[in-house]
């Protein structure tokens, strides 16, 4: 039993300075199991080591709960299961990175599997090129963000699997999701290749887990009165477009046909876009005159593209 430690709960470094892709380290084939952690900057650390098992665990009140990283030697076939990570203060934003499990710099090839894991931004996080890693059959409560965190960088995660998860409560907003936004075009979606993800299964509804970063979709129309058939105007120094029966609220973000706009005001479905960046009023009917998908974004879903 570990209690209030100013740095890592159990620490296992195995870093072997000569490296090499298949160098597991001098302290591989550890196990780690039954202790009970609480108050930890991480709670087990395990560097450049790998055929480490981590299984029946409890860490309580941790930035990181489980920590795999990499110096030299690699970190791989690891097995983190059947531990419960919690932060019994709820998710903790004042922490600095606030995570249940975090690979960084280079490792994987591990299993995630069967841990309860609540109170965190993260879940599980994949930070610099992480490969081959499968999170399976995961509880989590409490999340703020991302189930699984992907990094924003080019290859952050390759050839991994995230599915058949479960999440406890509703979501908030469109949060927490399932992971990072890897579908949104120019959003670093790059981040990830070759991996698979299913949408975690919302226990508080039966349903999965809303994983699009837009919250509802419309149609621009070209019915308007007074418009003459088309589906935006330039008038008063400002663009409107028509789309009827759309909850689109002021403040929110909408893209149409490819391009982001801020909603200015809703008055009976004729919306005013503006710049996204500065919400300057200006002409974009040549790019919004056409019988286009409206997606609309809440304010939060739209910055999680831009600071996730």
């Amino acid at each position: 039993q570990v209690y209030n430690v100013g740095d890592n709960g159990i620490d296992i470094e195995g870093n072997d300075s000569t490296g090499g892709l298949n160098n597991l380290g001098f302290g591989k084939q550890v196990v780690v199991q039954g202790n009970v952690i609480n108050g930890a900057n991480s709670g087990v650390f395990l560097e450049s080591t790998g055929q480490m098992i981590v299984t029946g665990n409890s860490v309580y009140n941790t930035n990181i709960a489980i920590f795999i990283n990499r110096i030299n030697s690699g970190s791989y076939k690891n097995i983190v299961s059947n531990n419960i990570l919690i932060n019994e203060d709820g998710v903790g934003e004042t922490k600095a990175s606030n995570e249940g499990v975090r690979f960084n710099n280079n490792v994987g090839r591990s299993l995630v599997t069967n841990n309860f894991i609540e109170g965190f931004k993260y879940g599980v996080r994949a930070g610099s090129t992480v490969s081959n890693i499968v999170v399976k059959d995961n509880y989590f409560s409490k999340i703020l963000k991302f189930l699984v965190h992907i990094r924003k960088e080019t290859n952050a995660l390759i050839k991994s699997s995230i599915t058949e998860n479960f999440y406890e409560q509703a979501q908030v907003d469109g949060f927490p999701k399932t992971t990072s936004p890897i579908a949104e075009p120019s959003y670093k979606q790059d981040r990830a290749f070759n991996v698979s993800v299913s949408p975690a299964k919302l226990l508080e509804s039966n349903a999965n887990l809303r994983d699009t970063y837009y919250r509802t979709t419309g149609s621009t129309n070209n019915s308007r009165s007074g418009w003459g058939g088309a589906y935006a105007i330039y008038i008063n120094n400002e663009t409107k477009v028509y789309v009827p029966n759309g909850t689109i609220v002021t403040g929110e973000y909408l893209k149409i046909n490819g391009v982001f706009y801020y909603a200015h005001s809703n008055t009976s479905g004729e919306i005013t876009i503006r710049d996204i960046t500065d919400q300057a009023a200006g002409d974009y009917t040549q790019t919004v005159n056409g019988s286009y998908t409206v997606y609309v974004y809440s304010t939060s879903e739209y910055n999680a593209l831009l600071v996730d």
